[in-house]
This record gives structure tokens, sequence and C-alpha cells, in this order.
């Protein structure tokens, strides 16, 4: 599959457009009846940050991609709708965050200090570590809608603020599916999510960006085109908002690649 970001952001002072490709191997391994979980392997095969208009954010961006390589190959079970529940290799992930962080250390020494401190405590806690992978870009699109057609047309999807906090964030999300039925042929899916509010995550999020006072708004608009069981492409939009100070768009484009069966 490749795969497109790219989006706006404003941070207070920071305004940018930012676009990065990269290109990922996904196979199906196994399942696990009694449980309804389904194992796959995931390989990111390249990775590119094309556009990133502030000079000092593309370097935390270039950090970033640096410790993303760790999660170059894993090993993982989704159950029957998606979510991520076990990660299988996470022997390999720690092993090879100790070479990205003497790297980092080396070639960033002060702008990579928090970054690492962060990585550092995310790697220790497993809901956090299961949690940065759970919203990576390729798992996040490709596995929102996996299963998703088995269940009633109204549901709630678990989200997350996008702005550091990672505080989560309830969507009511519906979904209407037309051009014929799953595992028959083509099937076009398409999602769409508000956010639920929650008086006690706003206020975190807005103390999070000392925003207190202000109004927030989070949705996500979603398609899927698939030829039977394979994903043939998606396009998935996420927006939020918090006070006129904070706003992210992304926009996610996912395509089965020209070789790929």
């Amino acid at each position: 599959y490749d795969l497109t970001a790219e989006g706006h952001s404003k941070a207070m002072v920071i305004d940018s457009d930012f676009k990065m490709t990269s290109r990922h191997e996904l196979t199906f391994l196994e399942v696990d009846i009694e449980r309804q979980w389904w194992r796959f392997r995931l390989r990111e095969l390249s990775n590119k940050l094309v556009k990133y208009d502030d000079a000092t954010v593309a370097q935390i961006i270039e950090a970033t991609n640096e410790i993303s390589a760790i999660y170059e190959e894993l090993d993982f079970w989704v159950s029957d709708h998606g979510i991520l529940r076990k990660i299988n290799n996470r022997d390999q992930v720690y092993s090879k965050w100790e070479k990205v962080r003497e790297y980092l250390t080396y070639k960033y020494p002060m702008s990579s200090y928090e970054i690492i401190l962060a990585k550092e405590k995310e790697l220790a806690n497993e809901p956090l570590f299961m949690n940065n992978i759970r919203y990576m870009h390729f798992i996040y699109a490709y596995f929102l809608q996996f299963g998703k057609y088995m269940s009633e047309e109204r549901f709630k999807h678990r989200d997350i603020d996008r702005f550091g906090s990672c505080i989560p964030i309830e969507l009511a999300c519906t979904y209407k599916t037309s051009k014929g039925v799953m595992f028959d042929g083509k099937t076009d899916r398409h999602f769409k999510g508000e956010m639920i509010y929650d008086g006690e995550s706003v206020g975190k999020i807005l103390k999070n960006v000392d925003a207190k006072g202000s109004n927030m708004d989070y949705q996500m608009r979603a398609d899927f085109h698939n030829d039977g069981e394979v994903l043939e492409e998606a396009n998935l939009s996420l927006s939020e908002t918090v006070g006129k100070d904070y706003s992210l768009y992304t926009h996610l484009h996912l395509k089965l690649h020209e070789d790929g069966e």
C-alpha cells in the first residue's frame, strides 16, 4: 500500500502545511477463532517527509521519523472490529530503540532531549505503547473500517486529541454501504464521526493548550473501496479545532500499490 498524509496545522505562531509519503506491506498471518482475533505483519518499506513549511517543526518531524524506524516491522493481533489487542514483537521494537536513541543523542543533542524522554516514558508504559501504535497513520486508516460492516449502522469510536495530550475523544459514527455486498464484488463504505461532548476530557485538552473557555470541535470522514476482501483505496480526513490558536486537518490517502494482489 502507498500512503500519503497531508494537511495543515496551526499551533499558536506555528502555521504550516505538511505532506508525508510512505509505502507498506501488510500480510495476514492467522485468525484465532475462539477470541476472534486476527494476526497481521506490517512492514514499512519507505517513509519520506515531502513538505513542512516551518523549519523548526521540520527538524522535530525528522527526528520523529528516525524514531518511527523502530516500528518498521510489527507483528500484532487485532479484534474482529480492528482494535489493536497485542504486539507480538515488543522485544524487537525495544532493541531498535536503543540504537535510535544513541543516534538522536549524537545528531540532535538539544532538540531531541524531550522527544527521547517522551519515548522512554511511552515504551515503559504498555497502554501508552499500544496507543501510539494504534493511532499510527497506516494502522488507523486501514483498520478503522475493519469489521465495521458487521456492526450496526451507528456505533461509537474512540479517538485521541492530536495536540500531544493523547486524551481520549469519543465519536458518534454512522456508516453506509453501497455497490454490492462485502466478500462479493466491488463495495464502497462511507463513515462519518462527530465528537461526543465530554466536559472532563474537553477541559483537560483546553488546559493542555492553555485555551480555557474556548470551544472545541473534532470530526472524522472516511471512504473505503473494496474488491471483495481486498481494500483497494481509502480516503480518511481528521479535523480538530481547539479555540482560535489550535487547529489540525489531516487527510490520509491509502491505495493498493499497482503490484499488489
